[in-house]
């Protein structure tokens, strides 16, 4: 149901019902949001909730301030957390589904149903339950903290599972903020966790999961906290967008974040991403994409080699902005930033550094496309999932008339509802029963067969008639 309150939804109702409803599911996926306690699953959902209103007001978007304070020290506005046990906690009990409509980096909008998961071992069986359903997973890790044991709980799963793993690297404000590490001690702090994530997957799968790399696609970068989560090939598309190539190359007292920097006028994005981590530097004075720094034209000032093209095009633009936030005046603020673009108003300069910082990220990067672009490349649409799902997942007979129907996703065929959880209703007298259709179709008023757990062909004793009461998608 729809709140009357001071936002409005970008999409109506009958749109995203339409994404859903598409026979093909190429316009949808469903992915897990998994990961330990205080990692920013919680934070990253209401980020993307933020991203499909229209604020009433243009100050500090729906939330407010007090969307730039941690979600489990009381700030955020905690959608999902829709007990007020998990409000008094400041965490997570129950796992929550929630459908979005989101666009890509082309424009493309995607029914995305994230279920946010608790970080908690206590219940690690609301995320295990939420896997049976999901397409695929997304992780995330602190990136201070890394692996830790619930970490290494999800990863077996997702793995028994069979389904497909993105990684989100969370809270990547915390090395510039709490352990101010230079940008080159950044990049190899992420790639620390890059590789212990897939030196922990590659063991326990044999193999089985392709490498997890930003160049490849797979890895996104977030801070939730400041209102921004982004792929390499979505921030090269938003780095060139900036570009002015008609510019000399010039740096006023905090750097040009629009000089391009030997980069040519004919590099796409998917080319530049992919040049964009690892040992890859760029050769100012030939334009040209270097595997060694010494094998670059030196700086003719400091006579330094050029550095990553990780750390020189996105942990030092990062670091930049962070700078001009917290130790800057309000006229050099404004000014930098509205170079890039960014307007702000009198009531965010003069703003503490928190909710600045969260303004000038949110209007700088805009829309977490690269999260969008991330699921649907590397996760199936419910359809191309259907049989590998099946497979793990149905006890029955594989060859046979209900088979067939959940593989092709059949809509005309026999109803085949996976239920994966249940919801108690205020009343204390029902449920509300959250699930994966296989095939056919249901509507209100259905007559269905609930089968438990012991149930068999041979001994229906587990088995009971219901009647369907209501049928809604999670909003």
């Amino acid at each position: 149901q729809k709140e009357d309150n001071k936002e409005d939804d970008l999409v109506s109702d009958r749109y995203l019902a339409s994404l859903v409803a598409n026979e093909t599911t190429r316009t949808r996926r469903c992915v897990a949001l998994v990961g330990h306690l205080h990692t920013g699953k919680t934070s990253l959902v209401d980020l993307f909730i933020e991203q499909t209103k229209v604020p009433f007001s243009k100050g500090f978007g729906i939330h407010g301030p007090r969307s730039a304070i941690e979600a489990h020290r009381g700030g955020g506005p905690r959608t999902t957390d829709t007990l007020q046990s998990e409000q008094d906690r400041q965490l997570s009990i129950k796992s929550c589904p929630i459908t979005l409509c989101l666009p890509d980096t082309r424009g493309k909008t995607y029914a995305l149903t994230t279920i946010d998961c608790p970080g908690h071992t206590n219940f690690h069986d609301e995320s295990v339950a939420s896997l049976r359903v999901a397409d695929g997973a997304a992780l995330v890790v602190d990136a201070i903290e890394g692996i830790m044991l619930h970490t290494e709980m999800l990863l077996r799963q997702i793995i028994l599972e069979g389904l497909p793993l993105v990684l989100i690297i969370n809270k990547i404000d915390r090395l510039v903020l709490e352990l101010k590490l230079p940008p080159d001690d950044m990049y190899h702090k992420l790639r620390n966790v890059i590789d212990s994530v897939n030196a922990y997957v590659s063991h326990h799968s044999n193999g089985r999961y392709p490498k997890l790399s930003p160049d490849r696609g797979n890895v996104i970068f977030a801070s939730s906290m400041h209102g921004y989560a982004f792929s390499l090939e979505s921030f090269a598309t938003q780095y060139l967008d900036q570009l002015d190539f008609d510019v000399e190359e010039e740096e006023d007292a905090f750097g040009s974040f629009k000089n391009h920097g030997g980069l040519g006028r004919n590099l796409t994005p998917e080319a530049f991403a992919k040049r964009l981590w690892g040992n890859a530097y760029l050769d100012p004075k030939n334009r040209t994409f270097q595997r060694r720094a010494n094998e670059c034209t030196p700086d003719p000032i400091t006579g330094l080699s050029p550095k990553r093209t990780f750390v020189q095009f996105v942990l030092e633009p990062i670091y930049k902005m962070y700078t001009l936030c917290l130790g800057e005046p309000e006229k050099d603020v404004e000014k930098a930033f509205r170079s890039l673009g960014v307007l702000l108003g009198k009531e965010h300069l003069r703003a503490s550094a928190r909710p600045l910082m969260r303004v000038v990220f949110r209007k700088y990067f805009g829309t977490s496309t690269g999260f969008v672009d991330t699921i649907v490349q590397h996760v199936p649409s419910p359809a191309a999932a259907a049989k590998g799902k099946v497979a793990r997942c149905y006890s029955g007979p594989l060859s046979s008339r209900v088979v067939d129907s959940m593989i092709k996703c059949d809509s005309h065929g026999p109803l085949v509802i996976h239920v994966a959880k249940l919801y108690a209703e205020p009343d204390g007298q029902s449920f509300s029963a959250f699930g994966r259709i296989y095939s056919g179709s249901v509507k209100p008023g259905d007559r269905v067969k609930v089968l438990g757990e012991a149930y068999t062909p041979d001994d229906d004793e587990d088995m009971a008639f219901a009647t369907v009461s209501s049928v809604w998608i999670p909003r």
